[in-house]
């Protein structure tokens, strides 16, 4: 280096602290490294001076160097520095550290320079590599949690849930509570305002809030639930980063309680006595019925004293027995046992009781609570009177087996169950008549009996999923316990307790059902459907026969409910049902997946050849109206297929279907679409040409125009078309600009009628503008299917048409001959009763949809258009100048004038004129204008 202005500014950098490295601007080449930076990077300045920068970083960083070094540059010549660049250091042995780059431009003796800070941050790195660690465990203990838990903002709305808490509250997506007023989740609304008034609004105050609480689940039902909330951050006056509430279901414990409390008034002054314990050592009383002080001598408050200890009430010979039992019952998990003891009572004296004992636990399986029906069996001094008592009065099946395998003894309930008389059972080998065979029918050996076994082993058993035959040959489920039978230490027998189980079952069956099963139609749901699909995506070999998925949709289901009710689309549903499934195969998934949403897996489909077919039939059998009470309705389906692809995630399967079904709908309903690649770019065209369509009135973008229509015999002006235009401020959106794009799609996503409500807003403004520039008849309006096809909708745009004072002597509808010919009895009704009071209607495009002389006798029109397509080959086509003769000549028949759309020759206007039409509209005359060029024009006709 010859430079002494830079070798001086070398010299002063070189002992600096921090590594600097030096770089030429153009080439990218290093100049120079201090000595910090020769320790960092283990090279000497001698040995990079002159090579490119890129020898610095990994070089699996080196390509993408290349366009960060241009990248920089080019920041550095508009900012004059890049700061806080993360990057990876090279060290000359080949090892890596994480470093913060701070780079300047620097110009020296006409040399343009490029100096680099470079500052070590790999504890930094790993710091934050341990912050998304405990991120990610958090959010896993969060979405594993064994109870739910939900955040709120300041405002109460749900921010935050996790899969718990839709399982308690019985919802299926995130998406269906999240940004929700809590509200969702409360019994009512006062229960809503009362909850944030005593407990909500208290969390600054409070470190932590504990409470039971009603809530109120997806389906209406309500549930207690147990609710924990800490403010998040919150002042002593405010929370203003909101709250975080952990919730769980104690209705099983909430009915238990009041269940018992039911019990307790019950046994109130009768001989049964009932205790709750604490399952802690000693047994401390936590509540004693009235009656204790008639069965006992003790009073409530004695037995709940603090220092009071229940365990040492029983008698020293049977203390321990009955500790030892407690304990292995507890072990075992038992939710109630029976046992017998001797108990001190105030006066001093020790009465024998029979204690039947419930147990309630917590989900780890702890015993929470210990509840004793304890009688008082004193006076029964014979042991075979207690036992007879004790077998009458169990609502629980109990028989005895003695060492032969006989019946020794059996109770009530035992024989009720079974059907037997005692007679029957007594001294009768037990397990030939009644344990021979499990539920299948499969024989069960004596040796393997575990009603027996107890005999051999002298230990106990617990059965849940055996059964037990009666006496008419069939059989019900039971649940049992067997113990061993002893006398002076020696197994005599066992002693078996059962009870029926079958509703159980059947109604864990039906719960079962339930969540894999829709319960209108009885067909699978959503979820297995999923677990069908996934199933057949694994089981997938051949490509050649993938399984096929179609997405079905119920055209206009909607518009059935809301005008027929519920109950009607309910039925029309599984009339739908029906139908389809005498069409697919037993092998096919036949799912509802949503309210008017059906899918149908089809496995093992060559090509989609079965798709194919079924989806014709489908398509076929719409064609026959439903018949639901005295409704004949029409309806219909569009369908999307797509192959199923095992690379691909079953979401994006179902998307495929799902971009194919709606395609269909876009061809116009009632047929089926196989999905294509190409599919993918028109629904995004779609979709952004109706984000377009939505945004555009708070945009402003929308206009109306007028194209004014003239007399045939006098040209004088005879009314106007009202037409809407639509001029977008992005320019992507002009190629949809359009009305025969923009107006179709308006009209399939049903924001049709919210830009009709507008257009007549606005009309009301101009109607006094045009008529004072000299408008003379009156203004057309078109009205589309979909605003005809709904009550509710025409309701409402008559509805704005009278508010706005329009005047109907002002104003006529044109309606397209097909429209017309779908409306309901209502509608028409509603369309004659406004014709009465002034409206005139038109029947647009007449001659393009179902023309025929029975249908132009029942269009209760005034006017018919003839269309555009007519009319442009008129004076050079014969056949159709014999159309619009034909239709002029029954127009007039029938009492209705005549307009013809899309003159624009004279002599298409001298051939009109010469058969007789009534009005003429078309660029010859006049283009579609502005209110303010309309008004113009009109001037400018009316000075002439």
């Amino acid at each position: 280096m010859t430079n002494p202005a830079l070798s001086q500014f070398l010299n002063h950098l070189a002992p600096l602290p921090s590594a600097m490295v030096l770089v030429d601007f153009n080439t990218g080449n290093l100049v120079f490294l201090n000595q910090a930076a020769e320790r960092l990077f283990g090279y000497t300045t001698e040995q990079v001076v002159g090579k490119s920068q890129q020898i610095l970083h990994p070089p699996i960083m080196n390509q993408a160097d290349k366009d960060t070094f241009i990248k920089h540059r080019q920041q550095l010549e508009k900012q004059g520095q890049v700061e806080g660049m993360e990057n990876i250091a090279l060290h000359a042995d080949g090892s890596h550290t994480h470093v913060e780059i701070n780079v300047n431009i620097l110009e020296i003796a006409h040399q343009k320079l490029m100096v680099g800070v470079f500052t070590p941050i790999e504890k930094r790195v790993q710091a934050m590599r341990e912050l998304r660690q405990h991120k990610d465990e958090l959010q896993a203990i969060f979405n594993n949690s064994q109870v739910g838990i939900f955040n709120v903002d300041q405002n109460r709305i749900i921010t935050r849930v996790n899969q718990r808490f839709l399982t308690i509250f019985g919802y299926d997506l995130e998406a269906e509570v999240l940004g929700r007023s809590v509200e969702v989740i409360h019994e009512s609304h006062k229960s809503y305002l009362k909850f944030g008034l005593a407990y909500f609004s208290q969390l600054p105050q409070k470190n932590a809030l504990h409470i039971e609480y009603p809530m109120r689940k997806k389906s209406g039902k309500l549930i207690w639930c147990r609710i924990s909330g800490k403010a998040i951050h919150a002042d002593a006056n405010s929370i203003a980063e909101g709250a975080t509430w952990v919730i769980d279901d104690i209705s099983d414990r909430k009915a238990t309680e009041h269940a018992l409390e039911l019990e307790r008034n019950l046994f109130t002054g009768g001989p049964t006595t009932i205790l709750q314990w604490q399952p802690v050592e000693g047994w401390p009383v936590v509540y004693a019925s009235k009656n204790v002080t008639q069965n006992l001598g003790y009073t409530q408050e004695d037995l709940r004293a603090p220092d009071f200890r229940f365990s040492e009430l029983i008698h020293d010979l049977d203390a321990e027995r009955v500790g030892k039992e407690v304990s292995q019952y507890l072990a075992e998990q038992r939710d109630h046992f029976e046992q017998y003891y001797r108990i001190k009572t105030k006066s001093g004296s020790y009465r024998s009781f029979y204690d039947y004992t419930q147990v309630e636990y917590n989900e780890l399986g702890e015993p929470i609570n210990i509840y004793g029906y304890l009688i008082d069996m004193t006076a029964y001094l014979n042991a075979q009177e207690m036992n007879q008592l004790l077998l009458a009065h169990s609502t629980e099946g109990i028989m005895g087996i003695d060492s032969r395998g006989h019946t020794s003894f059996v109770n009530p309930a035992a024989l009720k169950m079974l059907g037997y008389e005692q007679d029957e059972l007594i001294d009768k080998a037990n397990h030939e008549l009644i344990h021979h065979s499990d539920g299948d029918g499969n024989h069960i050996h004596a040796q393997d009996c575990r009603m027996s076994l107890p005999l051999k082993t002298g230990e106990n058993y617990h059965v849940t999923d055996e059964v037990l035959w009666r006496k008419d040959g069939s059989s019900f489920a039971i649940e049992y316990w067997s113990t061993p039978m002893l006398k002076n230490s020696e197994i005599i027998g066992s002693v078996v307790t059962f009870h029926d189980i079958s509703k159980r079952l059947e109604q864990e069956n039906k719960i079962k059902h339930l969540a894999y099963h829709d319960p209108l139609t009885g067909l699978p749901n959503r979820r297995q459907l999923m677990r069908n699909l996934h199933a057949e995506i694994q089981d997938e070999n051949n490509l050649a026969q993938r399984a096929s998925l179609m997405l079905l949709d119920i055209d206009h289901f909607k518009e059935v409910n809301d005008s027929l009710g519920h109950p009607i689309g309910d039925e029309l549903l599984k009339g739908i049902v029906g139908r389809i499934q005498n069409i697919i195969r037993p092998a096919d998934t036949f799912a509802r997946i949503g309210g008017d949403e059906f899918a149908i897996l089809i496995p093992h489909d060559l090509g989609g050849i079965n798709a194919l077919k079924i989806a014709e039939r489908i398509i076929e059998t719409f064609k026959t109206p439903f018949k639901i009470k005295n409704h004949h309705i029409k309806s219909n389906t569009s369908i999307g297929i797509t192959l199923c692809n095992s690379g691909l995630k079953i979401d994006n399967i179902i998307s495929q279907a799902d971009i194919a079904l709606y395609e269909a709908k876009n061809q116009g309903r009632g047929n089926f679409v196989f999905y294509e690649l190409s599919m993918i770019d028109k629904v995004n065209d779609d979709l952004k040409l109706f984000n377009g369509l939505t945004q555009a009135l708070n945009k402003q973008e929308f206009s109306l125009h007028y194209q004014l229509k003239f007399d045939a015999k006098n040209q004088q002006i005879d009314g106007a078309e009202m037409l809407l235009r639509w001029h977008p401020k992005d320019e992507s959106l002009i190629k949809f600009s359009r009305p025969d794009i923009f107006i179709p799609m308006s009209e399939k996503r049903n924001y049709l009628q919210t830009i009709g409500l507008w257009q007549l807003e606005q009309l009301a403004k101009d109607i006094p503008l045009l008529k004072a520039a000299g408008l003379k008849g009156r203004i057309s309006i078109n009205l589309s299917g979909c605003q005809l096809s709904n009550v509710h909708k025409f309701e409402r745009f008559i509805e704005v048409v009278l508010q706005l004072n329009m005047a109907l002597t002002d104003l006529e509808f044109e309606i397209t001959e097909t429209a017309y010919a779908n409306l309901s009895d209502t509608i028409k009704d509603a369309l004659s009763k406004l014709q009465n009071q002034g409206l005139s209607i038109a029947i647009d495009d007449f001659g393009t949809g179902y023309s025929s002389l029975v249908a132009l006798r029942e269009l209760h029109s005034n006017i018919l258009k003839i269309d555009k397509q007519f009319v442009d080959d008129l004076d050079t086509s014969e056949d159709d100048e014999a159309i619009v003769s034909a239709i002029i000549y029954m127009a007039h028949a029938l009492g209705k004038a005549v307009v013809a759309e899309g003159v624009e020759t004279e002599q298409q206007m001298l051939k009109l004129q010469t058969l007789g039409c009534d009005i003429y509209q078309g660029y010859y005359f006049a283009r579609p204008q502005s209110c303010q060029d309309t008004c113009r024009h009109l001037q400018s006709l009316t000075q002439k």
